[in-house]
């Protein structure tokens, strides 16, 4: 019998799906196995930016199987301890959503960049990684993945 990983983790991956928009939408999954194999949990930001977005996780089937489905992109691992502590949702619950950003045609902020999901998921994979959360294979953790 072997005995249980030593530092257990999630895989972590940027998935991209087509959009109504002008560009995919990005979120972050982690391959949890809640309700089966390569299932997980997704976090992401929903709406647009003519009417500002919101923060959402959730429970998530296998990306690959949603229609809207385009790739998937390894990014790393999370222990399963910091995801069962709520450090993932804490730290993605942190990075400012996107705002209402437009009024009709009319840009509300010219001088500022437009932020979409596709911004809001590469600070959170950033801000993951600067608070020690999403680790890349082969710095120093233990990468035992439990699917």
């Amino acid at each position: 019998m072997s005995s249980p990983p030593s530092n257990p983790t999630y895989a972590a991956y940027l998935i991209a799906e087509t959009s109504l928009g002008p560009q995919d939408h990005h979120y972050i999954f982690l391959e949890t196995a809640e309700e089966g194999p390569l299932t997980g949990h997704r976090f992401h930001v929903i709406g647009n930016i003519q009417e500002g977005m919101t923060f959402n996780h959730r429970f998530c089937i296998k990306p690959e199987d949603e229609p809207v489905f385009l790739s998937k992109t390894r990014i790393g691992s999370v222990s399963v301890q910091d995801y069962e502590a709520g450090r993932v949702l804490s730290i993605c619950e942190e990075i400012e959503v996107p705002k209402k950003q437009f009024q009709g045609a009319k840009r509300l902020f010219p001088k500022e960049k437009l932020r979409r999901c596709q911004e809001w998921a590469a600070d959170a994979v950033a801000l993951l990684r600067e608070r020690g959360v999403l680790k890349e294979a082969g710095d120093g953790m233990n990468n035992d993945e439990i699917f």
